[in-house]
């Protein structure tokens, strides 16, 4: 239910419904009640966006090919349910611990993965770093999610393509490196 209808749309009643069983026995199984059916949500939606970017990296094509995939991965065209999910719930991230924490460890995860892509073309020769490789890495998770957020605060600045090109020309600066389309 919570993969189908998101997190806004998540209730214990609805999940005891979908279930099939009593608001009662859902919360014996999560004494959380919503909020903790809250944080499993927001966990797998924060896991599900970390393992499409891990299959690029680990995927075929050019380090350019993979950064382009991954740009278009945290940039998409339309912010799904799932993405504004975990923007929407970030005053509730900051207040729970333990989603603070997976919320932290997604960010590290990403920055994690561009700075392997960036290490490995630079090693390759297929790219240069105008500043620490940490730093170029941290930046673009940060234009990325700064992108994915002007569209949910009403600032939308030309769509998706126009957002992801803002991301897109900082990589291509900070790396030396023309991205494909």
């Amino acid at each position: 239910m919570l993969a189908r209808d998101g997190i806004s749309g998540a209730s214990v009643r609805a999940v005891a419904a979908q279930a099939d069983v009593s608001v009662g026995t859902v919360l014996y199984h999560f004494d959380g009640g919503l909020e903790e059916l809250q944080r499993l949500a927001l966990e797998r939606v924060m896991e599900t966006l970390y393992a499409r970017r891990l299959k690029v990296v680990a995927g075929q094509g050019s380090v350019a090919s993979k950064l382009a995939a991954m740009i278009q991965m945290g940039v998409p065209d339309v912010i799904d349910e799932d993405l504004a999910s975990i923007y929407c719930a970030l005053p509730q991230i900051r207040e729970d611990a333990l989603l603070a924490a997976a919320h932290r460890d997604l960010v590290e995860r990403q920055v994690s993965l561009y700075r392997s892509l960036i290490e490995i073309g630079v090693e390759a020769g297929e790219c240069t770093a105008s500043s620490s490789v940490d730093d170029i890495a941290r930046s673009i998770v940060a234009l990325e999610d700064a992108n994915d957020l002007y569209p949910l605060l009403g600032l939308e600045c030309g769509g998706g393509h126009a957002r992801r090109r803002r991301v897109r020309s900082y990589a291509e600066l900070a790396l030396g490196v023309s991205l494909p389309e």
